[in-house]
Formats: structure tokens, sequence, C-alpha cells
């Protein structure tokens, strides 16, 4: 997610973020949707602190220093401190300035030699780790859902490789209880361009894959079976005949997605009552007033999706003063 970004897509979102449950009125809000139109997120980056040793001339000052590790997740240079010279102040101590390569520390410049040091006993170079990323967010909207993918097929769209999911909301999901999300969700709302989770799935093409956006860029490398994160080019609705559980045989609208990939494999149009799951949600925000950057680990499979940013509520979900609706 950019510094410019307007919104955000999770793995899941509802009815936790816009818990339906959780009453009109708090001690601290007039309404529920202020109290719960806060979020924070939270870099899930690796952070490695850098380490570095004085190099002392023969005339007792530091002449240079010396990155013996680079570090990890720098966003801005840290501050160097070094060690006073025996016996004397810190007004004859030495400075440096770090320099950033990307994300690690490239070096470290004299900013003043300092005096008094000797080669016996070079002192202590201090680096300051990086930094955890994170930021709070005003929200305008939540979307979002859940279901089980139940027809998995493969096609093109001019030469454009695609997968088909046929997406359904469980009868018994809690999408469709109202008592929990307001409005029942019987269709999954998943559009063009909103972007998706796909896990848990029994069929593969035979080897890894690239998923692809609407223009064909890739989002993220697919490692088990069809397990990866999407963004829809297009959709339909049918109806179609069901088999869930002792419901058998009932006819119910389903939103099929069509995505692309990077791969011709085929999978001719299979159908079960349980091929995966799906899960897609979607943030826009309302105000950013300190901006940051936060980093997608796409070539990492569906697993990239948990070490990517943390989204959380900043006021946790009430446990008390649920209304009874």
């Amino acid at each position: 997610m950019g510094i410019g970004s307007t919104g955000v897509y999770v793995s899941n979102i509802r009815p936790l973020f816009d818990q339906y449950k959780e009453g009109e009125f708090t001690e601290t809000y007039t309404d529920i949707s202020a109290y719960q139109k806060k979020i924070y997120l939270t870099s899930q980056d690796t952070l490695t602190a850098a380490a570095a040793t004085a190099i002392v001339s023969t005339a007792g000052t530091i002449s240079s220093f010396d990155v013996t590790t680079v570090g990890l997740g720098y966003t801005s240079a840290p501050e160097i401190t070094v060690a006073n010279p025996v016996g004397l102040g810190t007004t004859q101590r030495a400075t440096g300035t770090a320099v950033l390569s990307g994300s690690t520390v490239g070096s470290i410049t004299v900013a003043s030699p300092g005096t008094g040091y000797t080669n016996t006993n070079p002192p202590q170079v201090l680096i300051a780790p990086p930094r955890l990323i994170n930021e709070d967010i005003g929200v305008s909207t939540y979307k979002g859902d859940f279901g089980t993918i139940v027809g998995v097929g493969t096609t093109t769209s001019g030469s454009q490789s695609q997968f088909y999911f046929d997406t359904y909301i469980p009868q018994g999901s809690v999408m469709r209880d109202i008592s929990y999300v307001g409005t029942a969700v019987t269709v999954s709302g998943i559009s063009t361009g909103d972007y998706l989770v796909v896990l848990n799935t029994n069929l593969s093409i035979g080897g890894t894959f690239a998923s692809q956006d609407t223009t064909g860029t890739k989002i993220g490398i697919a490692t088990t079976a069809l397990d990866c994160v999407y963004q829809v080019e297009s959709f339909e609705d049918n109806d179609q005949i069901i088999h869930e559980g002792s419901l058998v045989g009932f006819t119910t609208t389903l939103r099929r997605i069509f995505v692309n990939v990077d791969n011709s494999g085929s999978i001719g149009y299979t159908t079960a009552p349980h091929m995966g799951d799906f899960s897609w949600g979607k943030i826009t925000f309302k105000t950013r007033i300190e901006a940051q950057s936060f980093n997608f680990y796409g070539d990492d499979g569906y697993t990239g999706i948990s070490t990517s940013g943390l989204v959380t509520r900043l006021n946790p979900l009430r446990y008390v003063g649920y209304t009874t609706a």
C-alpha cells in the first residue's frame, strides 16, 4: 500500500470490523459507526539492526567506519553513536552519519573524527535499530464477504489465460445472519477490480503460476494448488443447482469471477460442494494524517498475505452491551 492509497484490501473483514451487534451507543462515541471506523496498520517487515566498527587512525581519530552488518528494514537514516574516548568527555567524541542503500545501511561517513582514541581499544559503535512502521487511519466504509468455491475452470480472454471460480455463500454462513451483518449477504458482493484470497483448494494445474491484475501485471505466486491472491477481471451471476448437505438440488444464484493468470494450463469445468474457500475485504479510507508505505509479499504465495501489513481495529471488538437484534 502506497502513501497515496485511498483504500486497502484485506483477507477478511466482516463481521469483526463492522459487527452489527455491538450496539448503537458507547461511553465515548455517540454512534457505533464512529467507534468502529478507526483502524491501525502495522508493518510486519523483517527488521534487522545494522552493526559497524570504528577504524582508528595513528593520530587517535576515527578515520572511517566499517559496516559489518547492513541491517534490514530502515526507512530513514539511523542515529549513529560512538563511545567517548577513554578518560575524555563527550566533546572529544567522534560522530558519524549513516547513508542508506535501499532499506539497509550502505555506509557511514565520519561527521567528526573526535580525538583520544586508540587502536588497541577502538570505541564501540551503536546504530539505532529500524523502527516498525504503523499508521492510524479513519475509515469511510467496510465491504467484504467470504464463502466457498463450488466450481472451477479455465478459459481465455483474447490471449489472456484466466481461471474462473463459482463463489457461494453457504446457507449456514454468518454472512446470511442479519443479527451479525445487518443485511443478509446471499450472493458475494465482489466485483471487477476487487482483490480476494482463494485458499484450501483441491485442484492444481501441475505447477506454480503467477496471478495477474487486470492489466496483466503480476500480483503473486501460487505455490499450493490454486491458493493465491487474485484480482477480479470480470464477473457474472448465474442461477445454478447446488448440493449442500441435506439441502439437495436447490437452485441459487452464484457469482462467477474471472481472474488473470500467466499459465495456459487447462482445468475442465469442475463442480463440487467444496472446492476451496474465498474471502475478501475492502476498507475505504476517510483520512490519512501521516501516510506510510506498507509492503505486500505476493511472491510468498497465499502465506505472503499473512506477513504483509497487519490491519486491526483501533478500538477492540466489544464484548458487552451487544444489541439483541
